[in-house]
């Protein structure tokens, strides 16, 4: 009976790391599958506070929408998308609020913000 702990640790063992490795060499972990396995053992692949902030900014700063005056001065008036013509519509911020309609609600579908996974309305 005190052999048990020991066997159940061992066989643990034998199932957990290899769906480690698959993991990692699959891209589902932080560190880089690229990257040498001794490196991704001891380096620390945790994102920081800091490195979040910017990933933040930086989709923020990729998905602002243009608003109608940007797109007419860039003469890319054609070429608009979906989301673009919504944010033109609802001013720079895109958000809820920022239209008006007859109901006086102060917000239309279009000018809610898409607060789903992948952005889909």
């Amino acid at each position: 009976a005190a052999a048990m702990p020991v066997i159940y640790g061992f066989m643990q063992s034998m199932i957990v790391l290899p769906v480690l490795l698959v993991s990692w060499k699959a891209g589902w972990t932080h560190a880089p599958p690229s990257a040498p396995l001794l490196r991704v053992l001891l380096e620390s692949w945790q994102p920081t506070y800091l490195d979040m902030q910017q990933e933040q900014q930086q989709q923020q700063t990729d998905s602002k929408p243009q608003t109608a005056t940007e797109l007419s001065s860039t003469g890319s008036v054609g070429a608009v998308s979906p989301a673009q013509a919504a944010g033109a519509a609802c001013g720079a911020s895109g958000q809820r609020g920022t239209d008006t309609d007859e109901g006086g609600a102060g917000s239309s579908p279009a000018c809610e913000p898409d607060l789903r996974p992948g952005g889909l309305r």
